[in-house]
């Protein structure tokens, strides 16, 4: 079966809003696997090379899509086929995941970090200097930052857990370090670490690596792209001192790399997803404003209908107690109705025949019998929830302009590191001597933005130095709902 049939026979897994140009559509869908800036780049750069797109907005913290495209030329199912491609997922914006759900990832991204947490104690103790150097206190407080750093991570599940974790994780990282120090490990330290590097890069950051990879085929280079070069770079260049063996190089260092690099970008993804869930749980709090059945009196008779199959004009009675689950007005009836939702004060309102009820207040002990004067998107807790999403997804003028940053930090390190490494082969043996192995890795790791403590320790120590370690078409600020 071809995909365009697969697609097309799926389900519609995004929202239609009008557009103000004839011709025109404007969809919106929940965007799943957003990380950071680049990926909201890596989604506007796809989209708007798609043909018949106008317009393209994306929300980080919303996790969602707003596109405008020409209806004669492409279609809604074939253009988030090519989110679904580049390793995003999509789902329908007006279904907001169970909190349970919710939960569930959060924990599964906390084991996740946890994990990637105790390979780079592992890999820091593997690492870590003789106790008459320099740089031994350095990687002693480095160890003792990630056990502190995990203390943090576990004080949700409550103190003793904690405490216990914590524990286990230090008298882990001091072990390793004190028999790498005896020499324990013997030959087998730099195999050691790689086999953490190997187990952090294609298991713990397995979908890291996917999505890297599906943004490479695009062409797009973005955060994952960039993360994977970095781990890769550290793989390689311990592979190169386990294969080559050149005196005094460090090939557990470059091991060690690679998993702090991937532990880092697995600690963004997992704050990331804290902030999006929190957020999407208090839209949600709203919605449950919104009750899904409404009491509607047809022909003298009060028959459930569920609430989206109400219509302008119809009759809905509301009982005690109840929300108010529609804007109209009041046909017959009285009650007192909490409209602290609108006004921000807990009083109740009485309400009489001719008076006008407000979506998502609360009744008192009357009954109200109400016709319906507005439905869907345009009621009141409907414009209400979408000023919330609006608001809480508004991009500060600043994070325009790290956007614009961001577009060219990617190409710009990953052309210096291969710029570097070139550097440091070929010269040397201009003036006739022979490549510089050792400083090529070194300076041919793209930097991601942090450096671990045994990176530094094995730079300084060597006298190595290296470098320091997205398009929207036709798109106006003025019309990013964002």
């Amino acid at each position: 079966m071809s995909t365009a049939t697969t697609v097309a026979s799926a389900p519609r897994f995004w929202s239609e809003e009008p557009s103000t140009l004839p011709g025109r559509r404007r969809i919106r869908a929940r965007i799943g696997g957003l990380h950071c800036s680049l990926c909201t780049g890596t989604i506007e750069k796809a989209l708007s090379r798609q043909p018949g797109v106008d317009k393209v907005a994306v929300s980080l913290t919303h996790e969602q899509a707003l596109i405008e495209y020409d209806l004669s030329v492409t279609r809604a199912e074939d253009l988030l086929q090519t989110l679904k491609d580049i390793g995003y997922t999509v789902s329908d914006p007006r279904k907001l995941e169970p909190f349970e759900q919710q939960e569930r990832a959060l924990v599964r991204e906390r084991g996740r970090f946890l994990t990637a947490l105790a390979a780079s104690i592992a890999a820091m103790g593997l690492a870590g200097y003789p106790v008459n150097s320099l740089w031994f206190w350095l990687c002693v407080f480095s160890i003792a930052s990630l056990v502190v750093f995990s203390f943090v991570v576990l004080r949700s599940w409550g103190m003793r857990w904690a405490l216990a974790g914590s524990a286990v994780l230090a008298v882990f990282g001091a072990g390793v370090y004190s028999l790498q120090l005896q020499g324990a490990f013997g030959a087998a330290t730099p195999w050691l670490a790689g086999a953490l590097a190997v187990f952090l890069i294609f298991g713990v950051g397995w979908h890291i690596l996917r999505m890297g990879a599906a943004a490479l085929r695009r062409g797009i280079l973005n955060q994952h792209v960039l993360v994977e070069f970095g781990a890769f770079a550290g793989l390689v260049g311990g592979i190169v001192g386990l294969a080559l063996q050149p005196p005094a190089y460090p090939t557990t260092a470059f091991f060690s790399v690679a998993v702090m690099v991937l532990t880092y970008h697995i600690f963004s993804e997992w704050l990331s997803l804290i902030v999006k869930t929190r957020s999407s749980q208090a839209v949600k709090k709203l919605l449950d404003l919104q009750p899904d059945v409404a009491h509607v009196v047809r022909d003298g008779k009060e028959v459930e209908v569920p609430f989206d199959e109400v219509r302008v004009g119809d009759l809905v009675r509301i009982r005690p107690g109840e929300r108010v689950s529609v804007d109209g007005v009041v046909e017959s009836g009285g009650s007192d109705v909490d409209e602290s939702l609108v006004t921000g004060e807990p009083k109740f309102i009485q309400k009489r025949a001719g008076d006008r009820t407000i979506s998502g207040s609360l009744n008192g002990h009357g009954t109200l019998l109400v016709r319906v004067t507005v439905v869907g998107e345009e009621s009141f807790l409907r414009q209400v929830i979408r000023s919330v999403e609006d608001a809480r997804a508004l991009k500060p003028g600043l994070l325009h302009l790290v956007d614009r940053v961001l577009q060219v930090y990617t190409p710009l390190v990953l052309l210096t590191a291969a710029a570097a490494t070139l550097f440091w082969l070929l010269v040397p043996m201009i003036g006739g001597g022979s490549p510089d192995v050792q400083r090529a890795m070194f300076a041919g790791r793209p930097r991601s933005g942090r450096r671990g403590g045994a990176r530094r320790a094995h730079a300084h120590r060597r006298g190595l130095s290296g470098p320091p370690a997205r398009a929207t078409r036709g798109f106006r600020q003025d019309w990013n709902p964002y």
